[in-house]
């Protein structure tokens, strides 16, 4: 029977972990026939069937207002934005899940805990895409409602996704070998340091470089944010003299067509979910190599957080190896 699914979250653009993977679940789900609206939480405009913008005033109230068989919110950390919807929903006896893709332990005050643990207890289903975010919930939380599901949906190969590369990319690619790949949502810190780990990327690629004269690094960006660092980015790429070698790609596209295209895919943040980008570059077979700020999935070569003497040895192990 046709349903009518309400879900809460962002949508691309920007490409990045969630969006993506509410872009899959509405495929899969209207697909299978039910009706599905995604109500925006970004800043970028969509012009897409049922895809409705949070930020204008018409959006906001149709997010309250609509009737659905059943609400679905995907949350990075605690964003108390969606808190008015869930109450709304809970209110018009609409079952409500919350997919949890992020979650750190750092509540400031009583009452950002107390909003935290009132939102949890309103809803019917929660869902942490790992064990670390299960675990800070259930400090707050009755571990009845919490399981663990990863986030991960598999692509659908779609042609228009490879026709849209750009001629400079894929010419990059031609003209490097080996490829190591890495992707950012958007350029930020945490606990002082890049969060993606970019400058340890640059690092890696100048080490590597006088091994493998013809290396590339592409990493695609989906929002630069801190526009002060990417200068900084693009100095250090010129001051190790790299810039042939290394290449930050700012553009609207899926990711998968590159790590189709690379020969080893890189996860160096110092914080993170459950990365669905490391389950997509293990689903097509590449060498992955992540830092060890969280469990990761099997398979996958871990180094040391931060650590670029341990990251090198890690990927020379797999260049020495192909």
């Amino acid at each position: 029977m046709k349903s009518r699914i309400l879900i809460f979250g962002i949508f691309p653009p920007p490409l990045g972990g969630i969006s993506n993977h509410i872009l899959r679940a509405k495929d899969i789900l209207e697909e299978d026939g039910n009706e599905v609206y995604v109500f925006d939480i970004s800043r970028e405009r969509k012009k897409k069937k049922n895809i409705v913008s949070l930020r204008n005033p018409i959006g906001f109230i149709k997010g309250l207002i609509i009737t659905c068989d059943h609400v679905h919110v995907h949350q990075s950390g605690f964003q108390w934005f969606f808190l008015p919807f869930i109450v709304t929903h809970r209110i018009l006896k609409h079952p409500i899940t919350i997919t949890y893709h992020s979650l750190r332990t750092n509540f400031k005050g009583f009452f950002i805990k107390y909003l935290f643990r009132f939102q949890n207890n309103l809803v019917d289903e929660i869902v942490a895409v790992n064990s670390n975010i299960k675990s800070i919930i259930i400090q707050y939380n009755s571990k009845s409602k919490v399981q663990v599901i990863p986030a991960f949906i598999p692509p659908k190969f779609k042609e228009k996704d490879f026709k849209i590369l750009p001629i400079w990319i894929l010419k990059f690619f031609d003209n490097h070998n080996p490829i190591i790949t890495a992707n950012a949502y958007k350029l930020q810190f945490y606990n002082g340091f890049d969060l993606y780990g970019l400058d340890l990327l640059i690092e890696l690629c100048y080490r590597l470089k006088a091994l493998y004269p013809d290396i590339g690094f592409v990493v695609l960006l989906s929002t630069i944010g801190n526009h002060d660092y990417y200068k900084k980015l693009l100095n250090m790429l010129a001051e190790k003299e790299i810039e042939k070698n290394f290449i930050i790609v700012n553009e609207k596209i899926q990711f998968y067509p590159f790590l189709m295209k690379s020969d080893i895919f890189i996860r160096p943040t110092n914080t993170d979910g459950d990365s669905i980008s490391i389950r997509e570059s293990l689903f097509f077979n590449i060498p992955t190599i992540s830092s060890d700020v969280v469990k990761r999935p099997e398979s996958t070569i871990i180094f040391q957080n931060r650590n670029i003497n341990d990251l090198l040895n890690k990927t020379l192990s797999i260049l020495k190896n192909m």
